[in-house]
């Protein structure tokens, strides 16, 4: 059981995975990335909904930011879409959000650099 739980809580594996799965964003596309400790989870008004630790991994370029929200203890994600990388958890949730098929999702960008279009109203 300790191990289940030191699996939950290990934000160095969950930080490897996600590095791996977006890696061809930030080889091939020029993307950068960022962690963000957001501390407990709020709503998009700001308003509590449940105790941290919640981490932002952020994916971003000079015209989008993909913010992979990560509830560690319900081990919950969430993928909201903003203009700019920022630690403001309010200003996140009030990005678009965006089903949270992490592998699809990489596919769904890099089809739309490679053919030049908008996604989700964002030039990539």
């Amino acid at each position: 059981m300790f191990e289940q739980l030191s699996n939950l809580f290990n934000t160095d594996k969950v930080e490897k995975h996600l590095l791996t799965i977006f890696d061809s964003l930030l080889n091939n596309y020029s993307f950068s990335y960022s962690k963000e400790e957001l501390g407990n989870s709020v709503d998009k008004n700001g308003d509590f909904v449940f105790f941290g630790p919640l981490n932002a991994y952020q994916f971003y370029n000079q015209n989008i930011c993909i913010n992979i929200l990560h509830l560690m203890q319900r081990d919950d994600y969430d993928v909201y879409i903003t203009d700019k990388r920022s630690a403001d958890q309010v200003y996140i949730r009030n990005g678009v959000k965006v089903p949270s098929h992490l592998n699809l999702l990489v596919n769904e960008i890099e089809y739309a650099i490679v053919n030049d279009q908008m996604w989700y109203d964002h030039k990539i």
